[in-house]
């Protein structure tokens, strides 16, 4: 994605007296970028969108296969956010209650 976005930023700087709308590429090669850092530095959210975009396919399935998908999806949704607040409670300096 990183490179991506550095080839459409690229493609802007060199052509944009030369093609129309070349806007687009700016606003495309900054926001590739932008999401590729976000990606590099919460790899545990990338974890999560991975997760996410498989069950989003197999909601295209048959019912029941779509159903199971959104489930286990949900469920292991669900699991991330419990292990999440665990650790947030022990290695935060309050105790929330």
């Amino acid at each position: 994605m990183m490179f991506s976005g550095i080839v459409d930023i690229v493609i802007f700087a060199m052509g944009h007296d030369y093609m129309a709308g070349s806007g687009w590429f700016l606003a495309n090669g900054i926001l590739t970028v932008l999401m590729s850092l976000f990606i590099l530095e919460n790899r545990w959210f990338t974890a999560l969108g991975i997760i996410l975009a498989v069950v989003g396919f197999l909601s295209f399935t048959p019912p029941f296969a779509s159903i199971a998908a959104m489930a286990l999806g949900i469920g292991f949704f669900l699991i991330l956010q419990g292990i999440v607040s665990i650790l947030r409670g022990c290695f935060s300096s309050r105790i929330w209650l």
